[in-house]
């Protein structure tokens, strides 16, 4: 029998999701208060772009999943390639499905910082996406038959409390998900990350409804970073780890 996906669950799993990082972000500003460290993925949060401009002229990354830590069972997910031509920027994805392996869909995002507010340390970015997939079923069930978009993202650093550091919260907007990012520094090279993604394709698969994803990220030397993300679809364990050149 199939399982019914219930959307209180998916509900429930987000705000305890968003409560550890309030008690982790609480946990930091009583020890240090932390500047936001620049990384070599400024440009992003986990999944999604921020308006910010990349660091580095190329920025690669992958995602890896595991299903059986004991086994241990890790399957690739994601291939990400970004360009930085001053305030442009170009992201080429690969997404594979972790349970099959097989190829899901290609994403091709093109995006600019419009605006910069620095004294508000607000910047906004505008785009276009669009989507490939190798055959005509998937378009339905992986792309929502929704090929092209534009897209808008607003990123701001807030300070609501003194005594502590930046806040950098990433509002990202297509014609297939609304996300909303946070990024909190908590030691000088370690950072808390969490995404809560909402899909606005169909309303009668729930599961795809609401994803949240909670995590942290290093940050290493010679433009490096790692990150170590649960992710609620699927209770799964997220790997991603990713460099700039």
């Amino acid at each position: 029998m199939r399982r019914i996906p219930n959307p209180r669950r998916h509900a429930l799993r987000a705000a305890v999701l968003g409560a550890a990082v309030l008690v982790l972000v609480l946990w930091s500003g009583a020890l240090t208060a932390q500047e936001l460290e620049p990384s070599v993925n400024s440009a992003s949060v986990i999944d999604f772009p921020t308006a910010l401009d990349q660091l580095t002229p190329n920025m690669v990354h992958g995602t890896v999943e595991s299903f059986d830590i004991a086994a241990p069972d890790v399957r690739l997910t994601n291939l990400s390639y970004g360009r930085q031509w001053q305030q442009a920027q170009l992201l080429v994805d690969s997404n594979s499905d972790p349970k099959t392996r097989d190829f899901e869909f290609a994403e091709f995002k093109a995006k600019v910082r419009a605006i910069s507010i620095d004294a508000e340390r607000t910047y906004i970015a505008l785009g276009v996406v669009a989507r490939w997939t190798d055959t005509t079923d998937k378009e339905k069930t992986e792309l929502d038959n929704k090929p092209y978009s534009l897209l808008g993202i607003v990123t701001t650093e807030l300070y609501p409390i003194e005594s502590w550091g930046a806040f950098l919260v990433n509002f990202y907007l297509d014609n297939r998900f609304a996300s909303l990012g946070l990024k909190v520094q908590i030691f000088q090279s370690v950072k808390a990350v969490t995404e809560n993604d909402y899909h606005l394709g169909d309303v009668n698969n729930a599961r795809k409804k609401w994803r949240s994803k909670l995590g942290l990220q290093f940050d290493g030397d010679r433009n490096f970073y790692m990150q170590l993300l649960y992710d609620d679809a699927g209770n799964h364990i997220r790997i991603q780890m990713g460099a700039g050149f």
